[in-house]
């Protein structure tokens, strides 16, 4: 019984993390991803695949390599914030693409 609430437990840890991921991101674009996406802007629908696909990799391999919930939060916290620090960089790097 106990293996069944770590696994519902890790798995609500999960949407929880990718859910905040997710909203974060979508704080620091400079658009609103849900009101393009209706309008079927295509683009931002490929750029919000890439984030949540990023997202979950990063979330992935922490869930994968640790087996404590609380060490797989902060490892997700650390690449997620070098996942943030990366994007910043490509769009200082690359002012012409927007």
């Amino acid at each position: 019984m106990t293996i069944v609430i770590n696994i519902v437990v890790s798995v609500a840890v999960i949407i929880l993390l990718q859910t905040l991921g997710m909203l974060i991101f979508s704080w620091m674009t400079p658009f609103r991803d849900m009101d393009e996406l209706r309008k079927g802007n295509m683009a931002v629908g490929l750029a919000l695949g890439g984030k949540f696909l990023a997202t979950a990799i990063i979330l992935g391999v922490a869930a994968y390599t640790n087996t404590s919930i609380w060490f797989m939060m902060i490892w997700f916290a650390v690449g997620y914030v070098c996942l943030i620090a990366a994007y910043w960089i490509f769009e200082l790097v690359t002012p012409g693409l927007k």
